[in-house]
C-alpha cells in the first residue's frame, strides 16, 4: 500500500483529466489521507457547483465517499478534491458508459499493430470516446507485490488524439467505437483496460476465490505457484497468483462500470483438467468483478471472445483449443442471462502488419496474435446491444442441442436464432464422425432443415459420434446462421477417441 509522503492526501490514481464516470450509478471517490482530516469532493459544471460531499479520513489512512448518480451527457464537468489547504482539480470529466476490459495479450494487443490502424487514425476525431490503461511499468521477471496496491500507472486518452490511440487495446477500442454508434451517440463511451499479455485467469483472483476453487487450487499447487514460490518463476513472475489482482484490480477497485469485456485463455488451456477448472474459475472471476465494479448485488454483463485458431500442438496441447472452446461454451450455457460468447474462428489469421513490419524485429509478431481485431470488438458491441441494452435478437451463436443416429448418418439439431447456412456459400466444412472404433474422420454435411444438419462419411457405416470444428486449426469450418454468427465448436460426447487433427 502506498504511504503518504508530504501530501495531506492522495486520491486514487485513476482520477485524471479526461476521465469518464459511469452514468446512473453513484460516483465513488476514494484515496489515502492523514487520519482525522476532512476530504471534500465537489462536482462543477463551468463555475456552478452541482454537489459537494465530504468525509473524514479513517484511522487506517483511507477515505471513501460518493457523489450522486447522474445521467450520461456530453457536459464537461470539473471534479475538485480538497483536504485542508491542498486542492486537486480534474477537468474535462465526462459521465457516460464505462466498460472494464481484461484478459491477456489478444485483449492488450494495440491498435499500432492492428489491421485497421490506418483507418482508425484517419478517423480519430471523436472526443467522446475515452480509454484508460492501468498497468505497472516494470519488467516481468521482477518479484511481484505481495499485498494489494494503491499506486499504479494510469493513462487516460481521447478518441480525437491519434497519438493516444496507438498503444491502446484494438479490441476494446473497436467495441466502444461501434457501441457509440449503435446506441445512437447518446453519451460518451469509455473502457478501462487492465489486461496483461500472458496473464492466466487465476492471477486476477484473490486468495479466498482461489481457495473456493479446488480443481484450480490443485493445478496451482502442482505447478508450484503458491505464495511460498513467489518470485521464483523468472519472466513468468507476473503470473503469480493474485499478481494482477494486487496490481491492476485493487488500485481501481471502487470504480463503477456497465459491463465486462474479456479476451483470455491461451495461458489456461492445455488439458481436460485445465479446461474443466476454467469454467468455475471464470464464473468466480466475474462474480468478483461484479462485487468490485457493480452496484450492490447486481451481476455485471460479461462478453467474452472465444480464442482464435492456433497450432497448440507445439505446447503439447493437440486438443488444447477445442477443449477450451468447450469450456467457454459451457460458461455461456451456465449463465444465459448475464454472459455472451463470441466465436471468431472465421476471421483472418494474418499476424504481421504489412505497413510497419519492417520497423520491428520479426519476433515482435506471432501467429497467436492475429492482427484482425476490429471485427472482434464489433461483435462484442453487437452482443452488448442485445444483452445490456435489450435491442435486437439474442446474440447467440448456433450450438447443438440433440443428436440422432439414423442408419449411416448423424442428424444434429441446433439451437439457433435463424436458419443455418454455409458462411462462404460452399459446402459445409469442419464436421467429423466416428464409428465404434472412436476414430474420427472428415465427413460430409448437409442441411436437412432450417436448424438441422445431416453428417455422414463413406468410411463410417455405423456412426456413433460427431464433432464440428473440434481441432486447433479449425478456420476452414464454415457453419453459421443467417446473421453470420459462427456455430460453436463441439463434440457430441466426451468418450476417449482419436480425433481428426489436420495439423499433425
Amino acid at each position: 500500500m502506498t504511504q503518504l509522503q508530504n501530501n495531506v492526501f492522495q486520491p486514487a490514481f485513476i482520477f485524471s483529466d479526461g476521465m469518464v464516470l459511469q452514468r446512473d450509478k453513484k460516483i465513488p471517490i476514494w484515496g489515502l489521507g492523514k487520519a482525522g482530516m476532512t476530504v471534500q469532493a465537489t462536482l462543477l459544471q463551468d463555475d456552478t457547483v452541482l454537489e459537494t460531499q465530504s468525509t473524514q479520513v479513517k484511522e487506517d489512512g483511507t477515505f471513501y465517499l460518493e457523489l450522486s448518480d447522474r445521467a450520461g451527457s456530453f457536459i464537461r464537468y470539473t471534479l475538485v478534491l480538497a483536504c485542508q489547504d491542498e486542492k486537486i482539480s480534474y477537468h474535462d470529466v465526462l459521465i457516460g458508459e464505462v466498460y472494464l476490459a481484461a484478459g491477456q495479450s489478444n485483449m492488450e494487443f494495440p491498435i499500432l499493430f492492428s489491421q485497421n490502424r490506418k483507418e482508425v487514425l484517419e478517423q480519430a476525431n471523436n472526443p467522446n470516446l475515452r480509454f484508460c490503461r492501468v498497468y505497472r511499468d516494470v519488467p516481468n521477471e521482477i518479484p511481484r507485490m505481495k499485498e494489494p496496491q494503491f499506486e499504479t500507472t494510469v493513462v487516460w486518452g481521447r478518441g480525437d488524439s491519434a497519438a493516444d490511440l496507438d498503444p491502446i487495446s484494438a479490441v476494446a477500442y473497436s467495441f466502444i467505437f461501434h457501441l457509440y454508434q449503435m446506441t445512437g451517440e447518446k453519451w460518451p463511451v469509455a473502457f478501462v483496460d487492465i489486461s496483461k499479455g500472458g496473464a492466466r485467469l487465476e492471477t486476477f483472483l484473490n486468495r479466498s476465490q482461489i481457495d473456493a476453487l479446488p480443481l484450480l487450487h490443485k493445478i496451482i499447487s502442482e505447478e508450484n505457484r503458491e505464495e511460498d514460490h513467489w518470485g521464483t518463476h523468472g519472466a513468468d513472475n507476473y503470473n503469480e497468483i493474485m499478481g494482477m489482482y494486487y496490481e491492476r484490480v485493487c488500485p481501481i477497485k471502487h470504480i463503477k462500470v456497465k459491463g465486462i469485456l474479456w479476451y483470455q485463455g491461451e495461458g489456461n488451456l492445455g488439458t481436460q483438467e485445465k479446461s474443466d477448472a476454467y469454467v468455475p474459475a471464470f464464473e468466480e472471476l466475474c462474480r468478483g468483478f461484479s462485487r468490485y465494479f457493480g452496484d450492490n448485488e447486481e451481476e455485471l454483463p460479461v462478453i467474452y471472445a472465444m480464442l482464435a485458431p492456433y497450432d497448440y500442438s507445439e505446447w503439447n496441447a493437440e486438443l488444447g483449443l477445442p477443449l477450451f472452446w468447450e469450456a467457454q461454451h459451457q460458461i455461456a450455457l451456465n449463465n444465459p442471462d448475464t454472459m455472451r460468447e463470441i466465436p471468431i474462428y472465421d476471421l483472418p489469421l494474418e499476424y504481421v502488419p504489412p505497413e510497419i513490419a519492417n520497423d520491428y524485429p520479426p519476433e515482435t509478431f506471432h501467429p497467436i496474435h492475429p492482427i484482425c481485431k476490429f471485427p472482434v470488438g464489433k461483435r462484442m458491441a453487437e452482443a452488448a446491444m442485445e444483452l445490456v441494452y435489450h435491442v435486437g435478437m439474442k446474440y447467440m451463436p448456433p450450438f447443438p442441442v440433440s443428436y440422432e443416429v439414423a442408419s449411416d448418418r448423424v442428424k444434429v439439431t441446433f439451437s439457433a436464432i435463424s436458419q443455418l447456412k454455409s458462411l462462404d456459400g460452399e459446402k459445409l466444412q469442419g464436421f467429423c464422425i466416428c464409428g465404434e472404433d472412436r476414430r474420427f474422420v472428415p465427413a460430409e454435411a448437409e442441411l436437412c432443415g432450417e436448424k438441422e444438419i445431416a453428417v455422414y462419411s463413406a468410411e463410417v457405416k455405423h456412426p456413433v459420434a460427431v464433432t464440428y470444428a473440434f481441432q486447433n486449426l479449425n478456420h476452414g469450418s464454415n457453419l453459421c446462421d443467417n446473421e453470420g454468427r459462427m456455430a460453436v465448436p463441439f463434440r457430441s460426447d466426451r468418450a476417449a477417441s482419436e480425433y481428426f487433427l489436420p495439423e499433425k
